[in-house]
């Protein structure tokens, strides 16, 4: 799976500048809550017996993981970014 970044081509061809404008007004905190809301509605509203708690917290360092991955030219730097050692890093994409 791709990261969509800002600088990602595909991303350049769904952004537009109404979005970018509601989204950096949005708190991370907003914003996971209304995937989650948009999750429960394909669902059909019924998004039991799921461990969100639990998932949020692997969902949450998945996704810095990846934007240092993206962000950085090499995992060094990623690894730097993150401030953990390059084997480190290694590490933890084995697990992501």
């Amino acid at each position: 799976m791709t990261l969509l970044t800002l600088t990602t081509p595909s991303w350049n061809a769904k952004k537009n500048d109404e979005f970018e404008a509601i989204l950096s007004h949005l708190s991370l905190e907003e914003v996971v809550a209304l995937k989650v809301e948009l999750a429960a509605k394909a669902c059909g509203g019924k998004f039991y017996g799921n461990y969100l708690l639990k998932a949020t917290k692997y969902i949450a360092d998945e996704a810095i993981i990846k934007y240092a991955l993206a962000a950085c030219q090499t995992r060094k730097g990623a690894a730097r970014f993150l401030g953990v050692n390059p084997q480190h890093l290694k590490a933890i994409m084995k697990v992501y």
